[in-house]
């Protein structure tokens, strides 16, 4: 390993999931010898960390667990960011449901015209043009 190699150069691992037994492994693996480990719950007052399993058909568990987030973003009551991490077909699922399920509410303000930039969700995965992704990150990274 690195480690081995270049032992006095510092070296960072963050993961946001592993089990205890994977965060074992992983300093067992890069050889890691008494590393500083920061462990904290990302839930704050704004801030919510919910994880699920799937239950019953892959269809109707999705679409229980997007209804409320379709229903937020329509009374647009809520501003928040999800993040969820789904295999590609549910992801082009969710943003087909969302389409659906909001119509012409999908869009911020309601008179915006009908562009990625002004829909109130958005999907970011490998498959996407450039293009796609940098718009995505610029809206989240812009200040309104």
């Amino acid at each position: 390993m690195l480690c081995a190699i270049f032992p006095n150069v510092p070296m960072v691992a963050l993961t946001a999931t592993a089990s205890k037994t994977d965060v074992s492994g992983i300093k067992e693996s890069f050889n890691l010898r008494n590393p500083l480990e920061v462990i904290g719950n990302p839930n704050r007052p704004n801030i919510h960390n919910k994880k699920g399993f799937r239950k019953g058909e892959d269809k109707d568990f999705f679409e229980q667990l997007l209804q409320p987030i379709a229903c937020d973003l329509e009374a647009k009551t809520v501003n928040y960011l999800i993040t969820m991490y789904l295999p590609l077909r549910w992801c082009g699922f969710a943003f087909k449901f969302f389409e659906r399920h909001l119509g012409s509410e999908q869009y911020y303000p309601s008179n915006a015209q009908p562009l990625p930039e002004n829909r109130l969700f958005a999907q970011y995965h490998a498959p996407q043009t450039s293009a796609m992704k940098d718009q995505i990150l610029k809206e989240l990274s812009s200040a309104v």
